[in-house]
């Protein structure tokens, strides 16, 4: 017998209401795990700030020593031949650094061993690199163009705008056609540690007396100028 007015009877759908409320916990439990890894990250940036550049060190590259002996820190890895040299290095400003070619490939900057032995040159393909090519001359050093000393350096050492963390290297590009980037000329091509292309650095070399020196960088997929420090110089 049914009460008057009770209206039919409502069923319990205890299947959806377990399950509502297992996702309930399972939010409530991933939001505290969320919060958790913003405050251990906020933590690792707040314990372990990235490092602070306090000034440039500027390096000027020789491969040779006044003997003619290559430094300790090179090691020769390839014998190219035969080759030439008709000017001064377009990136480097070290002293007696020239511009060769062979194989239809630029050598630049390349050093030669000295007058007792003017067959040869020693080159590389970037500041940091510790291998060396070694270039064979038919006609020797001989006479060379002299070229007016560039005032931007080789290779810059610079903190990753987009990664404070990482150092990145930028070896010059000059010698060929200048691009430019929002008006600044691409002087240098970035590279991180594992030698990925990440981005550009541009315009002139910003000197200070009081801190570091700092240059322009954009990351490969932007157009966005950003003001970097240099750690490193190389000419």
């Amino acid at each position: 017998m049914s009460t008057p007015g009770a209206g039919r009877p409502r069923r319990v759908n205890w299947v959806q209401l377990i399950s509502t409320a297992v996702v309930a916990i399972i939010t409530v439990i991933a939001a505290d795990l969320a919060d958790g890894a913003v405050s251990g990250v906020v933590g690792i940036f707040r314990d372990n700030p990235p490092p602070r550049i306090d000034h440039s060190s500027e390096h000027l590259v020789t491969l040779f020593d006044p003997e003619g002996s290559l430094s300790p820190e090179y090691a020769v890895t390839e014998h190219i031949g035969p080759a030439r040299c008709w000017e001064e290095s377009l990136v480097s400003k070290s002293p007696g650094a020239l511009r060769c070619t062979a194989k239809n490939y630029i050598f630049d900057p390349c050093w030669p061993k000295g007058s007792w032995d003017p067959g040869h040159v020693g080159c590389l393909a970037n500041p940091w690199s510790r291998k060396v090519t070694i270039l064979n001359l038919p006609s020797g050093v001989g006479e060379y163009e002299k070229m007016p000393h560039v005032e931007i350096p080789w290779g810059l050492e610079i903190q990753n705008p987009n990664n404070p963390r990482e150092m990145i290297e930028c070896s010059s590009v000059a010698g060929g056609t200048v691009e430019f980037l929002n008006g600044k000329p691409i002087y240098w091509k970035c590279l991180d540690r594992l030698g990925r292309h990440v981005g550009w650095a541009v315009g002139e070399v910003e000197k200070s007396k009081d801190g570091p020196w700092k240059v322009l960088f954009s990351g490969k997929r932007s157009d966005q100028l950003v003001q970097s420090p240099i750690k490193n110089l190389w000419w």
